[in-house]
């Protein structure tokens, strides 16, 4: 199903998505999240594997930005930082996300700021 179909039936549910994985990316970020109490995050994460789940079935429609500003590509940064996380499949699920999300113009920003970054990290190791 499109993300344009599927947010137009689910309005709310496009704010909530793009809230939520904005909290989780930001967890992600922050050095606190290795404090705090197991059961939470246990609970953080299935509710992160649900929406993930749930966004995998979505893909971009052909009018994606045109019509509407319900747009996949939107939650493209906020899953880019969940690719770091320390569960393979919550990483799987979130680069597949991040492939089909990805609009042309983003992709080649993405792979830019990618390669600069691993040069970096190279030139940091030598």
């Amino acid at each position: 199903m499109t993300g344009r179909i599927f947010f137009t039936r689910y309005q709310q549910l496009f704010d909530y998505f793009h809230g939520a994985l904005q909290r989780e990316s930001a967890q992600m970020d922050s050095i606190e999240r290795a404090s705090g109490n197991g059961c939470g995050k246990r609970r953080q994460a299935v509710q992160l594997e649900a929406m993930l789940l749930m966004l995998s079935r979505l893909y971009p429609s052909s009018l994606e930005g045109a019509e509407s500003t319900l747009n996949l590509s939107e939650f493209v940064p906020f899953l880019i930082k969940i690719c770091r996380s320390h569960d393979l499949m919550t990483r799987e699920r979130a680069a597949l996300m991040v492939a089909n999300f990805v609009s042309q113009e983003q992709a080649l920003a993405e792979i830019r700021r990618i390669v600069v970054e691993l040069k970096a990290l190279q030139l940091r190791l030598e």
